[in-house]
């Protein structure tokens, strides 16, 4: 740390000299023409001699002489501050990478790889010094060709990096890619070209994209599968919310699962009439316990609802009456068992119908005759 001060130090020190020694010159040679000028305009009013005038030539020539070598001795104090400041620069990254080698050394020999980090910070010393040789040694022009050579081997490099991007429509990373080449020095038409081709990419993937989605799409609704037609309708939006097809696409899925619903309730509104006109009652009110379910407050569903206490009487209503005919068709055939237990169900049931009210006063009789049948089995 001490060196790089005492180094910083001795290069201000040798800017100001310069520095001061131009000022010097350009005093030193005004201060010389000035004298030379005022010696013969004086020698012009008093009769103008030709000692008088060679005197004043001499004091200018010898004002711009010592501005001239003044200015040529700051010159060369500038071009040696230069110098000291490519030094210093140079040291300054040798000493650098000097302490990240240490530091990385104790690090791979506690982490047991200390070979492999041996070659690995070679390369690294090898392309420090290269950059400084590019950056600081080199003149100019040698400079620049020095930049267009390592620019024109990157872009080699990295063409391949920037395809497989695109291959795998990584277009991030090919952006990536393209902004590690800029960095190094890239403009014009590569950048250009190599911008055309992600954006050309990134359009025929979306399109690409886009028409599958839509194609799934139909095949989902096809199945009357809505919800998951809006799921890939709402991910291609997602991916792409700029496009105008993906809007359209959650708009005509949205559009299509509304017309499927009303279909759907037109059709189970009309399979509940067509049960009610013929008198199934017991499927009338399933099927109408199903559309409220699926399709509350539908106008569908509103005006089922105000007949659905009328279907579930009727149900419980024809229910009944099958059971009644269940039992007379059991005690018909002598399974008085069964047709009692059949009975106990309906009066338990449905105590307010007028087959319960029936059936009560035939459980004692039917018990009886359940009885005295056991009994006879038994024997």
């Amino acid at each position: 740390m001490a060196d790089r001060t005492n180094r910083g130090q001795g290069g201000t020190a040798l800017a100001v000299l310069a520095t001061a020694l131009v000022v010097v010159a350009v005093a030193a040679g005004v201060v010389g023409v000035a004298l030379g000028v005022y010696t013969l305009v004086r020698a012009v009013g008093g009769g103008l001699t030709a000692s008088a005038a060679l005197g004043s030539a001499v004091i200018i020539v010898a004002g711009l002489t010592a501005g001239l070598l003044l200015w040529a001795v700051a010159a060369g104090l500038r071009r040696q501050h230069r110098h000291g400041l490519q030094m210093a620069r140079i040291l300054s990254n040798l000493e650098t990478l000097n302490d990240r080698m240490a530091s990385q050394g104790a690090a791979a020999r506690s982490a047991g790889r200390g070979d492999g980090l041996q070659d690995e910070m070679w390369r690294d010393v090898l392309d420090q010094l290269a950059e400084l040789n590019s950056n600081i040694l080199l003149d100019e022009r040698r400079r620049e060709a020095k930049r267009v050579q390592r620019l024109s081997v990157a872009e080699d490099r990295m063409t391949g990096q920037f395809e497989g991007a695109l291959a795998r429509h990584d277009f991030l990373g090919a952006r990536a890619v393209l902004d590690d080449l800029i960095r190094l020095g890239a403009e014009g038409s590569v950048v250009e070209q190599w911008q055309q081709r992600i954006d050309a990419a990134r359009r025929e993937a979306e399109a690409r994209e886009i028409q599958e989605a839509q194609r799934h799409c139909q095949e989902l609704m096809a199945a009357g599968q809505f919800d998951q037609a809006r799921a890939v309708a709402h991910d291609l939006h997602a991916r792409h919310p700029t496009a105008g097809e993906a809007t359209e696409l959650v708009a005509h899925v949205n559009r299509q699962a509304k017309l499927h619903q009303q279909e759907q309730r037109r059709r189970m509104y009309a399979e509940i009439e067509k049960l009610v006109a013929a008198r199934q009652w017991r499927k009338a009110l399933t099927a109408g316990q199903e559309l409220l379910t699926r399709h509350g407050g539908t106008p569908e569903a509103d005006v089922l609802q105000a007949r659905m206490d009328t279907l579930r009487d009727n149900a419980r209503i024809e229910e009944v009456r099958e059971k009644r005919d269940a039992i007379r068709d059991l005690i018909g055939r002598r399974r008085f068992a069964e047709a009692l237990e059949l009975a106990d169900d309906v009066v338990r049931r449905f105590p307010e119908t007028a087959a319960a009210e029936e059936l009560r006063g035939q459980l004692d009789r039917l018990r009886e005759r359940a009885a005295e049948q056991a009994r006879e089995q038994q024997v």
